[in-house]
């Protein structure tokens, strides 16, 4: 695990462990659905821009992405231009669909 957004590996891992912990106890809910493109199949994972302490349902696990979303926001920085193109594509494909936060993505950068 990387670096991110100013956090260092370890901040992240006792982070992603606190909520793994949350997840196995009952205390959270597993998300089921990716909140940007609406796959249901495979892990969907919590994504946070922030991993500070103390760790809390919302912002610890801010955002639930399948594993494709997942990816490509964490490249969203190394590749911009692939970010722009996948954002557009999944807005395009999302459009009118229940349970979809249309501006996920764009909320992400």
């Amino acid at each position: 695990m990387n670096s991110y957004n100013g956090f260092t590996p370890s901040q992240r891992v006792k982070a992603q462990n606190w909520l793994n912990r949350q997840w196995a106890s009952g205390a959270l809910v597993r998300p089921r659905k990716c909140s940007a493109c609406g796959q249901t199949n495979g892990p969907i994972d919590a994504h946070a821009e922030d991993y500070s302490e103390p760790f809390a349902s919302g912002k610890t696990d801010q955002f639930h992405l399948c594993r494709k979303c997942h990816m490509q926001v964490h490249r969203r920085f190394t590749n911009p231009q692939a970010w722009l193109r996948y954002k557009a594509l999944v807005k395009q494909s999302v459009s009118g669909l229940d349970g979809i936060e249309q501006d996920i993505l764009d909320r992400l950068g």
